[in-house]
């Protein structure tokens, strides 16, 4: 099941990292809330593009890597986590969005490293009949 949600996860990165770099106007005109950011930059867009890319690769890598799917999941969510920090802080500064851009954010933005960080841990965590107290 892990590693089905790691190839959901990948694949929302690469799909979005494809469309910022074939379609970035495309993109920008489409997912809500981006056009209230200011006026487009393709260079920029194209940026974005590149960091989905290198997120979603990293992620992908767990797949073929099983033993370090959560390493490389870890690795893969570090620029959509941050980005997801920055989503909410702005949510507490200057309110919850639209419906629609809110639904948007927590679909593409909030839940995939939410659901990369509950992987990532049950992954990390170690029974306590493993630890060693004698140091």
């Amino acid at each position: 099941m892990q590693r089905l949600l790691t190839a959901l996860i990948a694949g929302l990165y690469l799909g979005n990292a494809a469309w910022l770099l074939l379609d970035p106007y495309g993109w920008y005109e489409s997912v809500p809330g981006v056009v209230a950011t200011g006026p487009a930059n393709s260079h920029f867009l194209r940026d974005l593009g590149f960091a989905y890319l290198l997120s979603g690769a990293a992620c992908a890598a767990g797949l073929w890597q099983p033993a370090r799917l959560g390493a490389w999941l870890a690795a893969g969510s570090a620029w959509p986590g941050l980005h997801a920090v920055f989503h909410v802080t702005e949510w507490t500064r200057h309110g919850l969005p639209a419906v629609q851009v809110l639904a948007s954010d927590l679909a593409g933005v909030v839940a995939p490293v939410l659901l990369a960080g509950a992987i990532i841990v049950t992954r990390t965590r170690r029974p306590i009949s493993h630890l060693d107290v004698r140091s």
